[in-house]
């Protein structure tokens, strides 16, 4: 039917993709089966209905219950049922049904003259389903498979949609890719809420730390545009978006916001002395005093993330996005922070500044 269709498009799209193996399907087990159709014309002509025939067909193999006999302990059916198999020397396989036995199962019809089932059925060869899944009542058929070492299940995936969308279905019949896939999407959703919630708590102790809602926002713009290092790193380097470089910007977040703090803190404490400096010259001299530590902070994440490149496939997209986003934001910390506090300075700072000048 459509779904098997549908199930060998799939299957073949996966075995001309490298590094797919153990591709299995739903229906490896399903088996072949005889369909008998009832020619009603053939039936119109001798007096019998189909729902006569299935009856007939019924009662001869699965049998009819004649009778129950009361026993001591318990009942017993009497199940009345035809010897389709009456040949047979072997007692047990006089139960068997065959093809032949099942043609010459005899028809009454009105008339009284009797016929063989045979000569009123079609036969056709059809299969038969081992186990039919539904899913939001709509029959599911299944195809798994594992991805070899050396490649990943995400570069799979992409291939494999990449074939699948000048593919086209059979009618009735839509794709939903799951396993890993849908794992992923789950985890990236989860993780993304907890980014999320880790900023928003970053953002509360910041307020609190500074007592700058200005100057909190600054801080946190720091990590959200450290993603254009990290996407941009991704893409040189061939990468997807993974769980894995996923986790490393989680944790770049934690690193960028720790230089933000090393920079804003030493620009604060500056302005506080009551020196006669302009405040250009006070950025400028925070900026410059902090760049020796977090340049050197910078380069030995950098260097300590640089063995997982080549430890396996699964944590090099971590690497790279560490690598990447932490050496764009790097220059984020030294060059726009100090701008956009010149810049844009809270309240406090104009007030500051302004009874300098007095």
């Amino acid at each position: 039917d459509s779904l098997d269709k549908a199930l060998l498009l799939a299957q073949r799209a996966l075995e001309s993709i490298p590094g797919v193996t153990e591709i299995n399907a739903s229906n490896k087990n399903d088996s072949t089966q005889f369909v008998l159709t009832v020619n009603r014309d053939k039936l119109a002509q001798v007096g019998l209905s189909p729902l006569q025939v299935a009856s007939t067909l019924r009662t001869a193999v699965a049998g009819v219950k004649a009778t129950t006999l009361q026993g001591g302990t318990r009942d017993v059916d009497v199940v009345v049922s035809l010897n389709l198999n009456a040949g047979a020397s072997d007692p047990h396989q006089a139960s068997v049904t065959t093809l032949d036995a099942v043609r010459n199962i005899p028809l009454a019809t009105p008339s009284g003259q009797t016929i063989l089932l045979g000569s009123v059925v079609d036969e056709s060869l059809g299969r038969s389903n081992a186990v039919i899944n539904h899913e939001d009542r709509e029959r599911l058929a299944e195809i798994t498979a594992n991805v070899a070492p050396g490649y990943t299940p995400a570069d799979v995936l992409a291939a494999f949609n990449k074939k699948m969308e000048t593919t086209p279905l059979p009618e009735g019949v839509h794709l939903k890719v799951g396993g890993e896939n849908e794992e992923t999407n789950q985890s990236f959703m989860e993780m993304g809420i907890a980014f999320l919630a880790g900023l928003a708590l970053m953002f509360v102790v910041l307020v609190l730390a500074f007592n700058s809602m200005r100057y909190s926002l600054y801080l946190i713009s720091s990590v959200f545009l450290s993603l254009i290092g990290v996407f941009g790193g991704l893409t040189l380097t061939g990468q997807t978006l993974s769980f894995s470089s996923l986790l490393g910007i989680i944790a770049l977040a934690g690193v960028i916001i720790n230089h933000a703090i090393i920079l804003m803190d030493s620009i604060l404490r500056r302005l506080s002395d009551h020196s006669n400096k302009d405040f250009k010259e006070i950025v400028i001299e925070s900026a410059t005093s902090r760049l020796r530590p977090i340049v050197l902070t910078t380069i030995t994440t950098v260097i300590g993330m640089i063995p997982l490149i080549f430890v396996s496939t699964l944590w090099g997209p971590l690497a790279f996005a560490i690598l990447f986003g932490l050496s764009f934001s790097m220059t984020l910390t030294l060059l726009l922070i100090p701008m956009l506090v010149y810049r844009w300075p809270d309240r406090t700072t104009k007030a500051l500044l302004a009874s300098r000048k007095k």
